[in-house]
C-alpha cells in the first residue's frame, strides 16, 4: 500500500454558498463586562470562602473517618 503524506494536504475550502464568519452579522458581537465594585467582589469572596470551607470539611471528615476505621 502506498503511503499517504498527510502533511502536504490542505484543508478543504468552505463551499461558495456558505457564509464566512463576519459576513452575516450586521453588528459586531458584544462582550459582557463584569463590574468591579465592592459588592461584586464581596460576593465572589463569600462564594470562594464557602467552597474552601466545604473542601476542608470534606477532606477533614475523610481523614477523621479513616483514622477511626484504622482503630477498629
Amino acid at each position: 500500500m502506498p503511503g499517504v503524506d498527510r502533511y502536504s494536504q490542505h484543508a478543504a475550502l468552505a463551499p461558495p454558498n456558505e457564509a464566512l464568519p463576519g459576513e452575516d452579522e450586521t453588528w459586531p458581537a458584544v462582550t459582557a463586562i463584569r463590574p468591579d465594585t465592592v459588592f461584586v467582589r464581596s460576593r465572589r469572596f463569600i462564594s470562594a470562602a464557602g467552597e474552601f470551607l466545604t473542601a476542608v470539611a470534606i477532606i477533614g471528615g475523610g481523614c477523621i473517618l479513616t483514622g477511626l476505621a484504622s482503630l477498629l
